[in-house]
């Protein structure tokens, strides 16, 4: 599983079901953990130290900012190599019920692991605080590791030109999809390539459209401007390149299961 085709998993895509626990864990002295099945998939970031790991049967070293994925009912047992360890972890399950659902690898040496640190501390952070709606939120967050995640192994996977293929592109919806339209043509065409040929990549990549994938940007960008300031729906479905009010409310009850003005409400 250390290296995985993700254009077998681009009709497919992933929900997130629950979290079950964020926690942090610092040990100074050595330690075992025995072989049990896991009841959660499981993500451990690491902060200090090192250790091995075994994974059904396939055991790898586990060093300082490296980050380990363990599927739920996976084989599992670790022990220390060096103290003191630091590491925080995400219990959580995914809505679909096949392990093979899920295209990532058990170990990821990460190319940034400072943008990974700071997602764990910001996703801990909400899960301990526990403010309203912070079930939701760690759910964002949790989606945006994964995003990442995937990203890390495309970059240092054999796709890597698929993604130089579309990088184009991906830079400039980063920079402007909160303006009111992105033409998927147009954006075919900043790579030099067909629109059917830079959805197929695209989907291979991020396992989604890119209109659902501008949407998600949009409608979390919508979260924070609900959160953090008194603009009006209409306002901020504006900002965030919806021109039409209607579908801004109707996709934004369609991701989190409420309009905007019954989310603001309950905040």
């Amino acid at each position: 599983m250390s290296k995985v085709n993700l254009t077998e998993y681009a009709e497919s895509d992933i929900t997130i079901r629950d979290i079950n626990c964020i926690y942090i864990q610092r040990m100074t002295c050595a330690w075992k953990h025995t072989s049990t099945f896991e009841s959660y998939h499981r993500l451990v970031f690491i902060g200090e130290g090192d250790f091995t790991a075994s994974i059904d049967g396939q055991t790898m070293h586990v060093k300082k900012h490296d980050l380990l994925y363990i599927p739920k009912n996976a084989r599992y047992q670790s022990s220390s190599l060096s103290v003191p360890f630091c590491h925080t972890t995400i219990l959580f399950d995914f809505a679909q019920s096949d392990r093979n659902s899920y295209p990532f690898s058990y170990l990821y040496t990460l190319k940034s692991p400072e943008k990974f640190m700071q997602m764990f501390d910001d996703i801990l952070n909400v899960w301990l605080y526990r403010s309203f709606g912070y079930k939701l939120k760690t759910k964002m967050l949790l989606y945006d590791i994964l995003r990442n995640m995937l990203m890390e192994q495309m970059i240092q996977g054999n796709m890597l030109h698929s993604y130089n293929t579309i990088q184009a592109a991906m830079q400039f919806i980063d920079r402007n999809y909160d303006k009111e339209y992105i033409n998927v043509e147009e954006l075919a065409k900043m790579c030099g390539i067909t629109p059917t040929h830079f959805t197929r990549v695209f989907k291979g990549i991020y396992m989604t459209t890119p209109v659902k994938y501008i949407n998600k940007l949009r409608i979390d960008r919508a979260i924070e401007l609900l959160e953090h300031t008194t603009l009006t729906v209409n306002e901020i479905a504006e900002q965030t390149g919806f021109s039409d009010t209607s579908y801004f409310s109707k996709m934004f009850k369609k991701l989190l299961g409420k309009s905007p003005l019954h989310y603001r409400q309950e905040m």
